[in-house]
């Protein structure tokens, strides 16, 4: 009985030595050993598997086999593994000449279904998301104002202006508190809502007439007017047909004014030749009349 709690206690005193290492998919990762480890012989170990071991003396890195062995290096006092993947997490254990210092590489997401920018009205998810720690800590949502947003998974329904803000998902473990944050932005227009079922008549007994019950169904979104240069797509179109009528018109007024003005000047050319044969018969010299002898 004491020779099993004297192993409980050891366990527990080794899982209680294990430093967490907080990571995100992506970027690079850096595990402090726990220790300076210069001169002295260095290996690192994933899960039992050795991920590489450096030579003080010649500085040569000898590497392992698993995936995440090709994208880690051993930099002075820490381990740095560059574009983490989520199959990186686990238990790393720094060994230098027989002494180990033990880490646990983790993860935590934050994610909002439908990714991008929410619609005002609509439904959305905000999911948190924790991988690599055993047991599975709590994880709480902070609303944008400070105000408790819920565990784990958030639902929004409807998404309202209130929500757009800096969300943070936060857990505490082993003294130390985690956090990472979400930027939610909000678009749109209010929805309106529309009488979608008949009255109907209910009936009861301390009354004379009936109540009427009238369910409200669901909301739906009205597109708004499309808009070009600040006007509604309907004033141009109006603007367009009036310019076209004008220039009509105009064409128009023209065509009569020319018309009009071709008999005119016939008329005055026709007044022209008239004069000028007047003129020359009365400049013309009289011939003098000869009389029968």
């Amino acid at each position: 009985m004491k020779m099993t709690w004297l192993i409980f206690a050891l366990c527990s005193a080794l899982s209680a030595a294990d430093k967490l290492t907080r990571g995100t998919v992506g970027e690079t990762a850096r595990i402090p050993c726990g220790t300076r480890t210069a001169g002295k012989n260095l290996e690192w170990k994933r899960n039992g598997e050795m991920v590489l071991r450096k030579n003080p003396r010649s500085g040569a890195e000898q590497r392992g086999t698993s995936p995440v062995s090709n994208r880690a290096t051993s930099k002075r006092d820490h381990l740095e593994i560059r574009n983490l993947e989520e199959g990186d997490i686990g238990h790393y254990i720094c060994e230098m000449d027989g002494t180990e210092h033990a880490h646990i590489l983790f993860i935590i997401s934050v994610s909002a279904s439908p990714p991008g920018v929410l619609q005002l009205d609509s439904k959305a998810k905000l999911q948190c998301r924790v991988q690599g720690l055993q047991p599975m800590p709590t994880l709480e949502w902070q609303r944008p104002d400070g105000a408790p947003g819920g565990s784990g998974e958030v639902l929004l329904n409807p998404v309202a202006r209130t929500d757009e803000g800096s969300w943070a998902c936060a857990f505490s473990q082993d003294g130390m508190t985690f956090k990472e944050t979400l930027e939610v932005k909000v678009q749109g227009h209010p929805v309106t809502e529309r009488v979608a079922a008949t009255p109907s008549k209910t009936h009861c007994s301390d009354c004379t007439d009936a109540a009427l019950v009238v369910s409200v169904g669901a909301t739906e979104s009205q597109p708004g007017p499309m808009l070009l240069g600040g006007l509604s797509l309907w004033i141009w179109v109006a603007v367009g047909v009036g310019c076209l009528v004008l220039l009509l018109v105009v064409g128009c007024v023209i065509a009569l004014h020319h018309r009009n003005r071709r008999p005119r000047a016939r008329r005055c050319q026709g007044k022209i030749h008239t004069n000028r044969r007047a003129r020359k018969t009365s400049q013309q010299p009289l011939k003098p009349k000869v009389l029968p002898v």
